[in-house]
């Protein structure tokens, strides 16, 4: 009878481990911690978990009207006088980028009644809405190593992420939707 109270207990232990480690390797896991790491204001914790250079490069292309970061057109013409000068301003802009949401996520300015100094936007995705986001508030669509998520408290915005070496997922593009 004991024997088969330990089996019992082991397989359920095991079950319980393997369910574990599958949840760790989702997307839903993922961006469940970059909201814990926005919650306790840890910047380092939160940014394994968005690659600024990405989103930074997917924005910039957004804007340049489909060509390169550095300005360069797909048919190897000349670059406009505009974009060479984002071509060359990106990796400042990305060091700002990155900085702006290093001291957004470390600021601890919990006041909602006024503006503060620290608030992040881009479109309309705002730490604050970010930081009460649960499990309940996702819709994720899975392919393979590339997911999109929505939020429901942030209609008409999506974000795609990709699964890193590490196991990890990573936020890589935001992408504002037609509504």
């Amino acid at each position: 009878m004991k024997h088969r109270l330990f089996v019992a207990l082991g397989l359920i232990i095991a079950f319980l481990a393997l369910g574990f480690l599958y949840i760790r390797e989702t997307p839903h896991y993922s961006f469940y911690m970059l909201v814990l790491a926005i919650q306790r204001h840890d910047p380092d914790e939160a940014m394994k978990y968005i690659d600024i250079d990405s989103i930074a490069d997917n924005l910039s292309t957004l804007l340049l009207g489909g060509t390169a970061a550095d300005g360069t057109d797909k048919n190897g013409k000349k670059p406009s006088s505009l974009k060479t000068i984002i071509g060359k301003a990106l990796p400042g802009m990305k060091e700002s980028i990155r900085s702006s949401l290093h001291d957004a996520i470390a600021s601890h300015n919990d006041d909602h009644r006024g503006s503060d100094s620290h608030a992040i936007e881009i479109s309309n995705l705002d730490l604050k809405k970010i930081q009460q986001t649960s499990f309940r508030d996702l819709s994720v669509q899975r392919n393979k190593k590339t997911a999109f998520i929505r939020l429901k408290n942030l209609p008409g915005l999506k974000a795609r992420m990709v699964k890193t070496r590490s196991g990890h997922w990573q936020i890589v593009e935001i992408l504002p939707e037609a509504g």
